[in-house]
């Protein structure tokens, strides 16, 4: 269970700042940061009883943060939908966004009239050559560009909505990776650039090798993080980052808690999955035909049963002829599924989470056991 306490000068709280995951869907893939924990998401109509149960274990919570494990924007119907029943449900909490700032300028307005105290900007460039090295693949919107192309854009799209959030009255925090011989002669001029937009402050975090990395990288020495921070210093105010505000490892963070939102009752004490190969969660709620259930004895789980999936086709019948399949189910676990029958479903009481990896581990977090039975040869 992780949480963190904010020292970020322009927030509007101290205490507990919780990472909510509710983003699943990335926009661009950068090279130098570690790939994000993809456990059980919160769905958006789970936000409000995942943070009850929060403040329940961990008492004082401030605020809460939604940082990843994904990009908030990518899929920003359902971070607004969050951060709506959040408001609603805890007009005393702070409500956090992190984003690394595609889409997110046309949502500016709606985030003010939220009362979000806080917009974390992760940029991380100037140039578009520079960015191109640091980002593997970017993608705005649906479209397909080129790199260089699609790193202008994001570009662009960083300042705007910097722009746009001061415009509102909101304050915006940028957080900055730094990568020696690939940034470090950026970090005063991206200072200057999201100063002149309107950014609050900012926050240089210095990269920190990982499997997977380019094998030529290395973090910056003492002395060069010090100089990157001076430089951007002389045009932003520099401040240390708690491991919420810079949206790291938000996934795994309270994992439980993820669990625990919609689980196991005397009435639905079974869990339902969407596989191609019976290991894992692999297969797409619109294409599942059919679900392998899975319920608890001794601890443990184990596997109780396959139940056919309505044929594909059909639109809400085809959903509520599932939800009659799985009446004893509180949760049905998939690799994804589109906005529709996810809040379909729910309207009958199961929740469709979009996880990823083993059954073993994915059943175990939803029925919050150890584990599962297995079979004998």
């Amino acid at each position: 269970m992780h949480a963190s306490t904010c020292r970020c000068p322009s927030a509007t709280h101290t205490g507990i700042s919780l990472p909510l995951p509710l983003a699943g869907r990335v926009n661009a893939l950068c090279r130098y940061s570690p790939p994000a924990h993809v456990g059980p998401l919160v769905e958006p109509e789970q936000a409000v009883e995942y943070v009850r149960q929060a403040k329940a274990a961990l008492g004082d919570i401030a605020a809460v943060s939604i940082t990843g494990p994904g990009e908030p924007m990518a899929q920003p119907g359902r971070t607004l939908q969050a951060l709506v029943a959040l408001r609603q449900a805890f007009p005393e909490l702070a409500l956090r966004v992190s984003s690394n700032g595609l889409g997110l300028a046309e949502h500016a307005e709606t985030l003010a009239r939220l009362n979000v105290g806080l917009v974390t900007l992760r940029a991380h460039a100037v140039s578009v050559d520079t960015l191109t090295r640091l980002f593997a693949w970017i993608r705005p919107s649906v479209r397909t560009l080129t790199i260089k192309l699609a790193a202008g854009e994001m570009l662009a799209a960083q300042v705007l909505a910097v722009q746009a959030l001061h415009g509102q009255g909101l304050n915006v925090k940028v957080h900055s990776l730094l990568v020696p011989g690939i940034n470090d002669a950026e970090m005063g001029p991206l200072a200057r650039i999201m100063a002149e937009a309107g950014a609050s402050c900012m926050h240089v975090h210095p990269f920190v090798p990982f499997a997977g990395a380019p094998e030529d990288a290395r973090p910056p020495t003492a002395e060069e993080l010090g100089k990157a921070r001076n430089k951007a210093g002389s045009h932003l105010e520099q401040i240390n980052a708690c491991r919420t505000c810079a949206g790291q490892d938000s996934a795994s963070a309270l994992a439980g808690l993820t669990a625990k939102a919609g689980g196991p009752t005397a009435e639905r004490p079974y869990v339902a999955v969407a596989t191609t190969d019976g290991a894992e969660v692999n297969e797409h709620l619109g294409r599942a035909v059919r679900l392998l259930i899975y319920g608890a004895e001794g601890g443990m789980g184990r596997m109780v049963g396959v139940r056919q999936a309505p044929e594909p086709g059909g639109g809400e019948e085809r959903w509520k002829k599932l939800a009659e399949t799985l009446a004893d189910c509180c949760a049905l676990l998939v690799a994804d599924a589109g906005e529709t029958p996810r809040a379909a479903l729910a309207g009958h009481g199961l929740q469709v989470r979009r996880v990823s990896g083993f059954i073993e581990d994915a059943v175990a977090d939803a029925l919050g056991l150890k584990g599962l039975q297995r079979k004998k040869n």
